[in-house]
């Protein structure tokens, strides 16, 4: 069974280890879910680690980050398989997050409402829309120019 989620892109706030909170949060990109929890180990394990020295279990700090289906909730896990023994610690929320839109802004004196102030390869603006930069032009006109 596959599932199709809409959000790529969530918050995961991690929750406690002992009496503290050593992972801070972190935004991530699950277009590639198995990418995305070894991107989240890669930012959280070095935060774990003196914690869990603190604690007196410093192999937990050879784990994973997993998430369940619905990307809602999130924990490390460290797997003793020579000894036949887990541990499942730290969770952690998973927020969407919208991805984020381009803002644009009209420039101020730009008689163009569709051109915008960061419109790549405009050099300058005018009371007659844009003049493209010397080094955007690809060989074509520009048509609105006099």
């Amino acid at each position: 069974m596959t599932s199709t989620l809409a959000a790529t892109t969530y918050l995961i706030e991690f929750g406690k280890l002992g009496d503290t909170y050593p992972v801070p949060p972190i935004t991530v990109d699950f277009s590639d879910p198995n990418e995305a929890e070894r991107q989240v180990a890669r930012h959280a394990i070095p935060h774990l680690k003196p914690a869990l020295e603190q604690l007196g279990r410093p192999e937990l700090a050879d784990c994973f980050f997993r998430t369940n289906q619905e990307r809602t909730y999130g924990e490390f896990m460290h797997l003793d398989l020579a000894g036949g023994e887990g541990a499942r610690f730290c969770p952690a929320r998973l927020t969407p997050v919208e991805d984020a839109e381009e803002t644009h802004v009209v420039a101020d004196d730009s008689d163009d409402p569709e051109h915008v102030d960061d419109c790549p390869g405009c050099e300058a603006f005018t009371l007659t829309g844009h003049r493209p930069a010397a080094a955007a032009v690809s060989g074509a006109a520009d048509s609105r120019q006099p």
